[in-house]
């Protein structure tokens, strides 16, 4: 299975996911579990696009990082799955 195939086959976990909630909700255990959920699919992802190691492995912890700071204080996003993506590939963007 491609990657392609992997990512246009996952369900976007929605704002309403229990997960995304507890974390806006400021459960301790969330990010962890957000973590455990997501992050060998945006390593995958963020590897494939940057080809650097180091690179995929900074952008993904970014990003999840970023999640569990903002989503407690803005709320989660109405496609949080595609907001990490985003977040862990932004560094393509941004080459300086």
């Amino acid at each position: 299975m491609g990657m392609e195939t992997k990512l246009e086959g996952a369900k976007d976990m929605r704002s309403g996911d229990p997960v995304a909630q507890r974390l806006a909700a400021g459960d301790p255990a969330a990010p962890r579990e957000l973590v455990e959920r997501h992050h060998a699919e945006l390593y995958c992802y963020a590897r494939a696009l940057l080809h650097d190691t180091p690179a995929a492995e900074d952008a993904v912890q970014e990003a999840l990082l970023a999640a569990a700071v903002q989503w407690p204080r803005a709320g989660v996003p109405d496609r949080p799955r595609s907001w990490l993506v985003h977040g862990a590939t932004r560094p393509m963007a941004d080459p300086c």
